[in-house]
């Protein structure tokens, strides 16, 4: 594995796009919202409670309006610098395909 990644994706674009897409509103976060619907669904299956979860990129929490009152925080190409085991859930709605070093972001 290489020290310096391949940067494949213009990082300043997508930020700029990412806001574009959010000044729009509800109508140009249609994907984002029913994705989150999903995940949603698939979390009341699951027959455990989160006490502790992690949105990453904030585009989760609120869709499904806070009731999970989780955490954020904004993905770069930077590691996220998480304490190791501080979260019971991690989840991300459609933000991480966009990340230059996926493994490194992770790390």
């Amino acid at each position: 594995m290489s020290d310096n990644p391949a940067f494949i994706f213009d990082t300043a674009s997508v930020q700029r796009n990412r806001a574009r897409g959010k000044r729009l509103g509800p109508d140009g976060d249609f994907l984002r919202v029913e994705i989150a619907d999903r995940l949603q669904d698939r979390l009341l299956d699951i027959n455990r409670q989160f006490t502790a979860p992690l949105d990453l990129g904030g585009d989760y929490d609120r869709f499904v309006g806070g009731e999970n009152s989780s955490v954020t925080a904004e993905i770069t190409d930077e590691p996220l610098g998480i304490a190791e085991n501080s979260h019971d859930l991690i989840i991300s709605n459609l933000n991480m395909h966009w990340v230059n070093d996926l493994p490194g972001l992770l790390v």
